[in-house]
């Protein structure tokens, strides 16, 4: 089974029209989008329209799922609709396709908060418990990514994902690319869909084996039984980083 994820592409620029031509290519089965602005402020109509038209050959390809955020709110706007969930008042869900389980959660609630949204999650990963999950939102919870964050290894959400042994958490908000293994959970940051890049953080603080950098990409997800390999792609296809996620 192959899927793609990327985010932070804000709109209808070059760089986002090339990355979806690139994954329009792989012919994945659906697209996660993580987050990090599909468009820049998302309160003019124009703006969701050229988004549509950008997005509409991997749309008609495969399901789209994007990770909302508060600049998000206008989404009817492009003709994109989220999940049936979420239309009915819920801006979080999940989903599975072909045994793997996703989650994809609303960053502008503070997930990592007690309240609804957490006890939702609480629910859904233990009803998932055993199945394969990957958990996607936007602001990420482990970052280099040179922005004033609350995030870090102590946030209560990291916990969480090392207890339910999920496979890999995605996010978008910062646009940048990123991947790190912390307690035995890969965090994959790819903000790189089109937007300004952040800066990076001082680079000795990165752990043996993390990978980082600022290039406009999307990362190809490829499930073979319990193996999942996955590729940062740019603009050009070629592959800017290369990993493997083994079972914990």
């Amino acid at each position: 089974m192959r899927f793609v994820a990327y985010g932070g592409c804000e709109g209808a620029n070059d760089a986002h029209r090339a990355l979806v031509e690139r994954m329009v290519k792989l012919q994945p089965e659906l697209v996660i989008h993580t987050g990090g602005g599909l468009v820049g402020g998302g309160r003019q109509g124009r703006d969701w329209q050229a988004f549509a038209a950008v997005t509409q050959p991997l749309r008609a390809l495969c399901s789209y799922y994007p990770c909302r955020v508060p600049a998000d709110g206008q989404l009817h706007l492009s003709g994109i609709d989220f999940p049936e969930a979420v239309g009915k008042g819920r801006s979080y869900y999940s989903f599975d396709h072909r045994g793997v389980h996703f989650i994809l959660l609303d960053s502008s609630q503070r997930p990592g908060q007690d309240g609804v949204q957490m006890k939702w999650l609480l629910s859904d990963l233990a009803e998932a418990r055993g199945r394969m999950t990957f958990v996607a939102f936007s602001d990420p919870i482990q970052t280099v990514a040179d922005r004033r964050t609350r995030f870090g290894p102590h946030h209560p959400l990291h916990g969480l994902f090392v207890r339910h042994k999920v496979r890999a958490v995605l996010s978008g908000g910062h646009h940048i690319y990123y991947r790190t293994v912390q307690n035995g959970v890969p965090y994959i940051v790819t903000g790189g869909g089109g937007a300004p890049f952040d800066g990076i953080k001082d680079r000795r603080n990165l752990l043996p084996g993390d990978a980082v950098g600022t290039f406009h990409h999307f990362v190809e997800f490829t499930v073979k039984g319990q193996e999942i390999r996955g590729r940062a792609i740019d603009t050009e296809g070629t592959v800017r980083d290369e990993f493997v996620l083994t079972p914990p």
